[in-house]
Parts: structure tokens; sequence; C-alpha cells
């Protein structure tokens, strides 16, 4: 992380900050920001730094390089990095995209799909129908996602809505079978 070390000192040194970052889609862009602070999430660092008057998050590791400017800026008075950071993980995941479906589940799968929680999130489950299946609601982050985790499951997982994806879980099953019939 060659770019940490500068990083460091320009928050110590309130020094202006050059960085060609590269964006989620990967494009480096240069940017000119004035780091406030460091923030360690798990093995991740993140830079908070003020750019043209607003907050915003940089991924160190995405930094290309980062050059120390001779220009000091001043610090926020009201800033606080932790209150900072609190409020942008909040916004962060309220706009997270998000795709919801209602489910019965087999109740052989249960283990198994809190298991998987890393790809999808367990939002409620409910009794047991007479049949033992279990009713729930999954959250993804969109469709396709939601697509290829139903289609893991096999015959262990019904959806009950929105009412459009059982004939696309059909779809992509029916894509699969052909691909390897001509294999």
């Amino acid at each position: 992380m060659y770019a940490l070390k500068t990083v460091q000192q320009a928050v110590w040194e309130s020094k202006k900050l050059k960085i060609y970052y590269e964006q989620a889609d990967g494009e480096q862009k240069e940017r000119l920001i004035e780091p406030l602070g460091l923030v360690a999430k798990g093995n991740r660092w993140y830079l908070v730094a003020s750019r043209n008057g607003e907050l915003r998050n940089y991924r160190v590791s995405r930094i290309h390089t980062a050059k120390i400017e001779d220009e000091t800026f001043r610090r926020p008075l009201d800033f606080n990095l932790e209150d900072y950071w609190e409020q942008s993980k909040k916004e962060f995941i309220q706009n997270l995209p998000q795709y919801d479906v209602q489910v019965e589940l087999h109740p052989a799968i249960i283990k198994r799909i809190n298991f998987t929680g890393k790809f999808v999130q367990f939002i409620k489950t409910e009794n047991p129908n007479g049949d033992t299946w279990i009713q729930a609601t999954l959250r993804f982050n969109d469709k396709q996602e939601a697509i290829e985790f139903i289609l893991g499951f096999a015959n262990k997982i019904k959806v009950i809505s929105p009412k459009d994806l059982p004939s696309e879980v059909v779809s992509s099953a029916i894509s699969v079978i052909k691909f390897y019939k001509n294999k």
C-alpha cells in the first residue's frame, strides 16, 4: 500500500493531496482533495476527504498515486470523523439496491440458507404451512442475483412473489439445460 503512507502524512500535516483514483468502473481520475482522516474497516483503509466542499470517501487501495501538495487547508471546525463515518455507513446501506422475494423454503435447506447469508439477507420467516415449507422473505441486490441463487437450490425454494420471477427462473434453467445438452 504505497499510497497509505503518503495519505497518512497529508492527513497529519493538513496538506492538500493530488491523487489518481480508480473508480468502481475502473476509470482513473485525478482529484485534488483535502484529506481529513483515515478509517480502517476490516482489512481496508478508507480516506475521508473534502473535495470541492463535499465530503467523500476513497478506498485507499484504489489510489494509484498520491502527491502531497505544498498548500495546506483548514479542517472544518465541526467535523468529527467518527460521527461522519457512522452517518456515511448508514447512508450507504440505505442506498444499496434491494430486491425482495417472498418464498417458501423446504426445511432441509434452512441451515444452508443461513450459511449463505453473505449473499442473501434473510428478512423474516414465518411458521411452516401445512406442508412444512417455511415462508420467508429474502433480500437480494437485484433480480439476476435472486434468479441465480434460487436456481442453486433447485426444487427446494418456491417463489411466491414477485409474480414474474418464476418464469424468469424457468427461462434461466432452460438456458442452462440447453447449454449443457450441447456440450
